[in-house]
């Protein structure tokens, strides 16, 4: 299930409607504007935190 989540295409998915709703910083305090940056730089490592369940906001 997580490797379907991880998927580029649900993350970027994910991302459009947070930001087309104007969706409201999570836990970690980062603001929407700031997914898309997110994303194009620390993919990979995001990623794979999450999968060995070392993410932390």
């Amino acid at each position: 299930m997580i490797e379907q989540i991880l998927r580029r295409k649900n993350l970027l998915q994910a991302m459009y409607k947070v930001q087309k709703n104007h969706g409201s910083a999570g836990v970690d305090d980062m603001p929407v504007t700031k997914l898309s940056e997110l994303l194009a730089i620390d993919k990979e490592e995001l990623t794979e935190k999450v999968r060995s369940g070392k993410y932390l906001p």
